[in-house]
């Protein structure tokens, strides 16, 4: 068996760990821009402020 063949079933456990990890990241990253596209609330006016010393 080749040494790449060792190395990956030594690691089999800490790649199926950050490969899983990478798939519920990019997942919550997508749903998260998603649905903050679609709640589109009402733009904030900032008015003239009133000159209240006359």
């Amino acid at each position: 068996m080749s040494r790449f063949n060792m190395w990956l079933k030594d690691k089999k456990i800490w790649i199926i760990f950050w490969v899983g990890l990478f798939i519920v990241v990019t997942l919550s990253f997508g749903i998260g821009y998603l649905v903050a596209k679609e709640a589109n609330p009402a733009p904030i006016i900032i008015e003239k402020c009133a000159d209240l010393t006359k």
